[in-house]
């Protein structure tokens, strides 16, 4: 049973989850958690450097953690944006479709790879061809793990794209 009203954004680095789900958040009255940045707060460090000390496993570890503990977190509906890497954990499925109705933000591949940013503040991209090859490895999970696809049209201004998936979020038909 999905928490109702929320809704989880998954989707590759670079493809808008964080930005777009901040917006659409605050146009819907909603709260906005971003999985990414609670790591940050809770592990009182950075992301690069749990990857640099801990490892991926470790990250992992605490993006699952993370997650369950969103479950009943909150009174009111929650937007929540997920890191990329998400769907590189089975056991994160299940979580995400009891939180709320799982989001793919789908963005072109080259407009994720001539926007993203490269290097320490996101250790599994540190290059173009980390890029791909997160793409190659991801684009089915996201599909397959989403109950609703939300395309972010190119060139559309990002007030413009979070009002489009706020409102598709609140009539719940995501497309």
């Amino acid at each position: 049973m999905t928490q109702a009203g929320n809704a989880v954004l998954i989707g590759m680095p670079g493809s808008g989850k964080t930005e777009l789900g901040r917006r659409a958040a605050k146009l819907l009255g909603a709260q906005f958690v971003d999985t990414d940045m609670a790591i940050e707060i809770i592990a009182g460090t950075s992301i690069a450097e749990i990857f640099a000390s801990q490892g991926e496993a470790a990250f992992r570890r605490m993006e699952t953690e993370t997650i369950t503990d969103l479950h009943g977190a909150y009174d009111t509906p929650c937007l929540v944006a997920t890191g990329g890497g998400v769907v590189t954990v089975p056991e994160n499925l299940p979580l995400l479709q009891m939180l709320g109705t799982v989001v793919y933000i789908r963005r072109d591949f080259d407009a994720i790879a001539s926007g993203v940013t490269y290097g320490a503040d996101r250790p599994l991209l540190t290059d173009p061809s980390a890029l791909e090859t997160l793409w190659a490895s991801r684009k089915e999970l996201y599909e397959s793990w989403a109950d609703r696809t939300f395309a972010v049209i190119e060139g559309e201004a990002i007030g413009d794209a979070a009002a489009r998936l706020a409102k598709t979020i609140a009539e719940g038909n995501v497309s």
